[in-house]
């Protein structure tokens, strides 16, 4: 589709696209973005789409001169696009898969990329190249992380945090596209009423007086009004109503299959905050700067890290549940 300039690039040469020959224009903007690259320390081996004739048919329409860090906000997998939030502030901005590179790197919500840009025939602001950052923890400077936030009412909330609760679900589908995403746990002021049916559900799987009251409990040194914690969120699947009344749903989720949302998302992994940040909550999904120290030390904050993958023994049943 873009003749070699895929496989040459692999090579570590930046390639620019060139379907209407090597114009003035596709000449300035592959020295622009050879030079963003290469004074960023990022790899040059990326191509460079779109020729300017394609762009308006001027020089000046290229604007790839300096990269920008981000995070990808939302990409629709289907209809290969997606928008990048900058790390600065300002609109989302548009890209297209074949701006990433290397060509087949997976990208999702979450990804910390650093970005050039330019504009379409329309004269619209998008991305010319995406590529992964190299410091995957989405610096936003003064040793600081830029991760989204959601919050839960106790005792749910504890129950997340300790890693019993391996299923948070939600009528609506605030969390679909953030798997492999790490999110921070808030735990709200209040107490959610749900009439002491998840200690009915503890019960009935076994877990001991004792343990329940630990479970239910946020650790020593940690409150409500805090964020607590850091989470790793696997798959969301909307579940039917005979799916959500096993005794393994349930369990994972902490409520019955009444009671509970119809959207499921899985926790894969979760680890308390070295210190719980002081924070008021607000209403689904929302970005927080933390200091970088208080996550616990080796745990990968690449969206695309392996922890995504890895899911406690005992939580299996729920997961192979749920995908037959």
């Amino acid at each position: 589709k873009y003749g070699n300039c895929e496989p040459v690039s692999r090579l570590g040469v930046l390639s620019v696209h060139t379907p209407d020959g090597l114009t003035a224009g596709a000449w300035r903007k592959g020295v622009e973005t050879y030079a963003a690259l290469k004074s960023a320390g990022k790899d040059t081996g990326v191509v460079a789409y779109g020729a300017a004739s394609q762009m308006g048919g001027s020089p000046s329409t290229v604007s790839g001169s300096a990269l920008q860090s981000g995070n990808v906000k939302t990409f629709l997998r289907d209809k290969k696009f997606g928008f990048i939030s900058p790390a600065g502030g300002g609109a989302d901005i548009f890209f297209h898969v074949r701006a990433v590179a290397p060509p087949g790197l997976v990208v999702r919500a979450g990804t910390a990329v650093t970005f050039s840009v330019g504009t379409d025939g329309r004269g619209r602001r998008e991305c010319i190249s995406v590529q992964r950052a190299s410091e995957t923890r989405a610096a936003t400077g003064g040793g600081k992380v830029l991760l989204r936030c959601f919050s839960m009412n106790q005792p749910f909330a504890g129950l997340v945090a300790h890693g019993y609760k391996s299923l948070e679900t939600r009528n609506g589908s605030m969390f679909m596209g953030s798997e492999g995403e790490q999110v921070l746990l808030h735990v709200g002021k209040r107490t959610y009423p749900d009439g002491g049916k998840h200690l009915d559900i503890m019960r009935r799987a076994g877990v001991s007086e004792p343990e329940i009251e630990r479970l239910t409990r946020l650790r020593s040194g940690f409150a409500r009004g805090q964020i607590v914690a850091i989470l790793s969120l696997g798959k969301t699947e909307l579940l039917d109503r005979t799916t959500r009344c096993t005794h393994a749903v349930e369990h994972a989720v902490c409520a019955y299959g009444d009671d509970m949302g119809k959207f499921a998302t899985r926790v894969l992994r979760t680890a308390w905050l070295s210190t719980p940040i002081p924070l008021r909550g607000q209403p689904g999904l929302f970005k927080v700067e933390v200091p970088e120290n208080v996550i616990p030390e080796g745990w990968p904050l690449d969206a695309a890290g392996s922890s995504r993958n890895t899911v406690d023994p005992a939580r299996r049943d729920t997961n192979l549940l749920i995908d037959c």
